[in-house]
């Protein structure tokens, strides 16, 4: 009841300021006149008592003052006077009003973009199960003594996922956009496009349908579309039976196989459509049988998932395991 009773208090010394000095100048004057009575009870006269009592208090403005610290409205109504003094002062000086109120937008700003890039790469977990196990690598380039890496290639693609020892599983993949017709206004789609093994590797089931087949990575069988689930809302208004019908990529057709739940987001929040590579052969035996289209097609990240007990670069692993491994990450 007493932190009722400061707030009340506080409350009406900000809002009905004259009942409060009035209370105020009450409270005092029976203040003084019990000292004085005081006093007087111990044989002094009345005008000495009032005066000693005067002294012994100091004044009643000054006494007035100490009460009013006390309370914790005098610093909300200080602030409150600090902040017209300052909008006075703003108002007077025009030109250096637009430029403080200049430099405060572009710091905040700034600190709110760096923020968020931070918060999304750094702190932010990777939304996937067992995120740790989740690694990236690419091939690398011996240039005079440093290396420098480089976007991996189909050939490299299909060696790590044939080869290796130390990963349980693997996918590549590019972000695109596709135009999207045929349900409504026109709009760009942001896709990514992936090989078998994007989901798995990644421990995300759709939440509807199923993911690619590794049939679906060759060519002529790779007009298929998994949804997120923001494009499966807006356009099919969560429909249940839209998984098997058809939309229109970049004026061809696409049956739509899945739709992920509302929390998955790779590489980024704003992918809508995840559809496969079509390779020519879905183990090429030399470079040159991948024709130049599906070869564009793979430039890009191949994220794998580290077999349990392997680190990341493994000893034992085969020589390419030796490239840059580092972290995947998700915007």
């Amino acid at each position: 009841m007493r932190i009722f009773h400061i707030v009340g208090g506080g409350l009406r010394a900000l809002f009905r300021k004259q009942r409060a000095e009035q209370e105020l100048d009450e409270e005092l004057r029976c203040y003084m006149e019990s000292a004085v009575e005081q006093k007087m009870r111990e044989g002094t006269g009345r005008e000495e008592a009032a005066r000693e009592a005067t002294i012994e208090i100091g004044g009643v403005e000054a006494l007035k003052e100490q009460v009013r610290d006390v309370g914790w409205e005098t610093h909300v109504e200080g602030f409150f006077q600090d902040s017209r003094f300052g909008l006075r002062m703003l108002r007077k000086n025009p030109s250096f009003t637009i430029v403080a109120v200049l430099a405060l937008a572009l710091g905040i700003g700034a600190n709110t973009a760096m923020f968020s890039v931070i918060e999304a790469v750094l702190l932010r977990p990777l939304p996937y199960r067992n995120a740790e196990e989740i690694v990236r690598v690419s091939s690398t380039w011996d240039r005079n003594g440093t290396l420098t890496s480089y976007t991996s290639s189909p050939p490299d693609f299909f060696d790590w996922r044939d080869q290796n020892r130390s990963f349980s599983s693997i996918f590549a993949y590019r972000t695109t956009e596709f135009a999207l017709t045929g349900l409504g206004e026109a709009q760009r789609v942001p896709a990514v496009m992936a090989t078998a093994g994007l989901f798995s590797t990644l421990q995300a089931e759709p939440m509807l349908g199923r993911e690619f087949t590794v049939e679906e990575n060759r060519k002529g069988a790779d007009h298929v579309v998994i949804l997120s689930h923001a494009l499966w809302q807006s356009a099919f208004a969560g429909a249940p039976d839209a998984v098997g019908k058809t939309i229109q990529l970049d004026s061809e057709s696409y049956t739509i196989i899945g739709v992920m739940p509302a929390d998955f987001r790779f590489p980024l929040s704003s992918s809508d459509a995840y559809v496969p590579i079509g390779f020519d052969a879905s183990r090429p035996s030399r470079p040159t049988t991948i024709s130049p289209q599906s070869w564009r097609n793979c430039e890009g990240s191949t994220p794998i998932r580290m077999a349990s007990g392997v680190c990341a670069p493994s000893s034992g692993a085969p020589p390419w395991s030796a490239t840059f491994v580092r972290r995947c990450w998700c915007s």
